[in-house]
């Protein structure tokens, strides 16, 4: 059974039964910039680890 392709891809894209909206606005908060933050610290010490171990 082959379903008909949606008209409008932005309303009725193959996203919309999952709930994705790539439409979104994105909302950043402090635990973004923490979580980014922490990265690039184990970032940096495992790079540190690597040349001075």
């Amino acid at each position: 059974m082959v379903r008909p392709r949606p008209t409008n891809h932005l309303t009725r894209g193959h996203t919309v039964p999952m709930g994705f909206n790539p439409q979104r606005q994105h909302r950043r908060s402090a635990w973004d910039l923490a979580f980014v933050a922490a990265a690039l610290a184990a970032s940096a010490a495992l790079l540190i680890w690597a040349l001075l171990g």
